[in-house]
């Protein structure tokens, strides 16, 4: 355990330290191409980039547990591991409005944060240290805003799609069937 802000405690497993070191080898070279006689400095700039992207996904987390909270639903933990989050709430939402509140709070976020750091990026100089970062977390939030908005569960998108057929249907498990259904659809 990291911490407990607002008293959540807050995990990171160990295998989001080889989530780090993957990163930083693949933006790399990205780094030392932007940035020309960098040398060494390269691995550091692509950590950073690596830790910013992981606090890119702690935020996801944390919109959701605000979302949630908003609608007095527990949280038991937010959990960091390779390549994903988690949030456990410690209750389903009572309706599929709610449901849909809470799920898109982490996509938005990405999508925010994708947008801000595209802002800062038209305001760096180009070549720097500094726009190499942006434009990677412009790139990385947007793409992980828009991949979790894909309808399939186990991802934001396919909570939305079952918030929605469980409004039409009156049903949540019929929601949760055919989410389930569609993130195998989106799987293959």
């Amino acid at each position: 355990m990291i911490g407990r802000p607002f008293g959540v405690p807050i995990y990171v497993s160990s295998s989001w330290l080889l989530f780090l070191a993957f990163i930083t080898v693949q933006f790399a070279p990205t780094v030392a191409h932007a940035v020309p006689g960098i040398g060494s400095a390269r691995y550091v700039v692509a950590a950073a980039f690596g830790v910013f992207l992981g606090l890119s996904v702690l935020a996801h987390e944390i919109a959701h547990c605000v979302a949630a909270r908003r609608f007095s639903i527990p949280i038991e933990r937010i959990s960091l591991s390779f390549l994903a989050g988690h949030s456990a709430l410690a209750r389903e939402p009572e309706s599929p409005g709610r449901a849909s509140a809470v799920a898109a709070a982490g996509p938005v976020t990405n999508l925010a944060i994708a947008v801000c750091s595209w802002v800062a990026f038209q305001q760096l100089p180009g070549g720097g240290i500094g726009s190499i970062l942006t434009a990677g977390l412009t790139w990385t939030n947007a793409l992980v805003g828009l991949y979790n908005l894909l309808p399939g569960l186990p991802l934001d998108g396919g909570q939305l799609l079952r918030a929605l057929i469980w409004r039409i249907s009156g049903s949540a498990r019929s929601g949760t069937i055919g989410a389930a259904w569609a993130g195998r659809v989106i799987a293959i």
